[in-house]
């Protein structure tokens, strides 16, 4: 997998080699961005590699936030399991 290094240049930067499953793992608190999440997905998928999604933290948050936030994801077009 790779990612595009930083600067106006368009280079990547190799970031994992020989990779069949990605979990990417995100709070469920404070800082949850699906914005974020989507591009994991983008340079999991371009890898060739299968994405997981690891919410953490889901007991600290109520059930209707939860599924809010799960709703979020898949709004998104993350079809990854969650």
């Amino acid at each position: 997998m790779r990612r595009k290094a930083a600067g106006e240049s368009v280079k990547y930067q190799m970031i994992a080699a020989n990779v069949d499953v990605v979990i990417i793992v995100q709070s469920s608190t404070y800082d949850f961005q699906s914005q974020e999440m989507e591009r994991y997905l983008v340079m999991v998928r371009d890898g060739g590699a299968t994405p997981y999604v690891l919410l953490t933290k889901t007991d600290l948050v109520g059930q209707e936030v939860l599924a809010a936030q799960l709703a979020q994801i898949r709004s998104a077009g993350v079809t990854a399991p969650c």
